[in-house]
């Protein structure tokens, strides 16, 4: 097995160079904004306050690991307190800190850093523990991002001798011999180095890239073929943030692979989402990938990687679709796995969910460990501790900067932006009630100059030519001037999921059917957290009634009284926006029911289309986000086919 290895990174570092066909980086379209830049406003800021007073504020004092990390303490206490959780949980403090603009915070993240820094070897090396190279990218992740809110030169020493370091040590241990995490996840290493090329020029840092990229595992292929390495391509994490591999190695190889790589994982046609593709932009993975159960579940921790990811596919390459994939995530899945207090989380989130206890389920993992139920402990730690980087990360990748000299609007929600453009500060307010509703208005309230914007267009506006792009507005911009946009968008009903059946969506919204359900608190722990078990309260067998004419979302109403949105709109009686469909109940092929072999997971619909009774009922559905027990993949009757 150690032979196999050795051959398997010595070929990953042929393929590298003799794809390495310039001495300088591929330029990125696009450079990531530091954490703060991007300020959001109303019920957007609400969720990061929250988690601020949450499960981020406390987490220090819920998880023994992270507080008595070896990070801090220097305790050499080993295993998980020198691993992953403390940067994990510090990186997300970092951002999130700085985006809310939170005094007490930011002396917590503070004290992070300043032990990151000061743990450095005099050899380069850093952490609790010697050669820990996958723990220690996470590590590197908050010393540039520490630097990018501080500009403190020691970050920039701090990584150079990493990486001189690391160019000896590496040829005697690999990525791949400290651990398959490492070689999965080199790219996050590469982000930090490109990052710091970029803003030094200095050829080390480049250097470091190539050295990571040499070493770490081939998701350009993998994503193409499904033909991986022993790094543990197919777990459901790893597979998400190396979503972010190809395009930086892209900027290092300039291959056509290399470009078309997140393209080649996300596409439909491809077969990771044939295999085990969802509606919200992300796969069932249970850890590793674990094909189209409707009750099939995603991770947490994969929905914070598929964020960043998608930013850096973004900045690399302007990718449009990226960027709607984010928001998909953010705005349907963070939710709906978090929950509304932000002072509990899952394990998985399951699209349908029915019931939350803690019955077996058929996952592959985790499949006694509260992993579905709600709570501050949830599953494995990796993603109660890695959950604090998501919404930080995305509300920052809103807006970046340009190659042009310009800026860009990413992604929708009410924020404001400041970020240097021709030559001078300019601060951009974004008022809006997206996603919920259509209009989004960018006003630029102070700066001024020429220089260009580039708007997304998201792939689903109604009407809109640009679509799935970025459109470019070249002004002469004086304070006042404004730009609007109304991305209108129908209902649509897409078939062809498991056992053909079917969701429906607006916009950058899924929609499901809230399953009324009373709460049950299985464990309190202090301070308003506690695990709750959640159990339905009426039958939950539902099916859509389809008509057999004028499309299927013909008659699907949309319900918006058009009141402001509320401070915590992801919560099923607050929902802004709804629709009200024709719907039945059935019973065909057990639907309504759980497995027998995992009581824990609803059985799969029936195949559609069913036939329905004739005692019709209306169903109201709510965004995804809004519900913590759901059906979101419906069995399906014609209208035609009455009993």
């Amino acid at each position: 097995m150690k032979t196999t290895r050795i051959l398997q990174c010595l070929l990953f570092a042929v393929v590298a160079a003799a794809a390495d066909v310039s001495d300088a980086a591929e330029p990125a379209a696009f450079r990531q904004l530091a954490p703060g830049a991007v300020r959001p406003e109303g019920w957007l800021m609400e969720q990061l306050v929250r988690q601020a007073d949450g499960l981020t504020g406390h987490a220090e004092q819920l998880y023994d690991d992270i507080g008595s990390s070896d990070w801090l303490t220097r305790a050499g206490r080993k295993g998980q307190y020198e691993w992953e959780r403390g940067p994990y949980y510090a990186r997300g403090l970092l951002a999130l800190a700085w985006i809310v603009d939170d005094a007490a915070l930011k002396e917590k993240a503070k004290r992070w850093v300043e032990a990151i820094l000061a743990g450095q070897l005099e050899n380069g090396d850093f952490g609790p523990k010697r050669e820990n190279w996958w723990a220690n990218m996470l590590g590197l992740y908050i010393v540039r991002d520490w630097y990018l809110v501080s500009r403190d030169g020691r970050c920039v020493d701090f990584v150079r001798r990493y990486i001189r370091f690391q160019q000896s040590a590496l040829k005697k241990k690999d990525l791949h011999g400290d651990s398959v995490w490492a070689c999965a996840r080199g790219g996050d290493g590469m982000e930090v180095f490109l990052d710091f090329y970029d803003i030094t020029g200095d050829e080390v840092f480049l250097e470091g890239a190539k050295l990571y990229l040499s070493q770490t595992a081939p998701w350009s292929g993998y994503y193409a073929t499904g033909a991986g390495n022993e790094s543990y391509q197919e777990h459901i994490v790893n597979f998400n943030q190396g979503l972010k591999t190809p395009a930086l190695a892209w900027r290092i190889t300039g291959r056509a692979l290399d470009r078309d790589g997140y393209r080649a994982a996300t596409a439909r046609e491809g077969w990771a989402f044939r295999y085990a593709g969802r509606p919200d932009a992300m796969y069932n993975g249970e850890e590793p990938l674990s094909g189209r159960n409707t009750s099939g579940g995603t991770e947490l921790c994969a929905q914070a990687e598929r964020i960043i990811s998608c930013a850096d596919e973004i900045a690399v390459f302007a990718d449009a679709k990226a960027a709607d994939d984010m928001e998909t995530v953010a705005y349907n899945c963070l939710p709906a796995t978090l929950t509304p207090d932000l002072k509990g989380l899952r394990y998985y989130l399951a699209l349908n969910c029915p019931r939350a206890d803690n019955r077996r389920l058929f996952y592959a993992h985790n499949a006694l460990a509260n992993s579905i139920v709600p709570g501050p402990h949830a599953g494995y730690g990796c993603c109660r501790s890695n959950m604090h980087i998501a919404w930080p990360k995305f509300v920052q990748s809103m807006w970046m900067s340009t190659a042009d000299g310009g800026l860009a609007a990413v992604a929708y929600g009410p924020c404001t932006v400041t970020a240097e453009a021709a030559g001078r500060g300019q601060v951009f307010r974004v008022t809006t009630d997206y996603p919920f509703r259509s209009r989004v208005t960018i006003e630029l309230v102070d700066g001024g100059g020429e220089f260009p914007l580039h708007a997304r267009i998201p792939s689903w506006a109604k009407g809109e030519k640009d679509a799935g792009t970025f459109r470019k507005i070249v002004r002469k911009w004086t304070r006042g001037d404004r730009v609007e946009f109304d991305f209108k968008s129908d209902v649509v009903v897409e078939k062809g999921w498991n056992y053909d059946s079917a969701t429906v969506r607006k916009g950058p919204l899924l929609y499901s059917w809230n399953v009324p359900a009373e709460e049950k608190v299985v464990k309190d722990w202090g301070d308003g957290f506690a695990t709750k078990e959640l159990y339905p309260t009426e039958p939950w067998n539902v099916a859509l009634v389809l008509p057999e004419k004028g499309g299927s979302a013909a008659g699907i109403e949309v319900v918006d009284d058009g009141a402001p949105i509320p401070a915590q709109p992801f919560a099923w009686n607050a929902a802004p926006v709804k629709l009200r469909v024709k719907g039945c109940h059935t019973d065909e092929v057990r639907w309504g029911n759980f497995r027998y072999e995992a009581e824990g997971n609803s059985v799969e619909p029936p195949p559609s289309p069913i036939r329905a009774p004739r005692d019709f009922r209306t169903l109201e559905l709510v965004p995804l986000g809004c519900t913590q027990t759901r059906i979101t993949y419906f069995p399906w009757a014609s209208a035609g086919l009455e009993r």
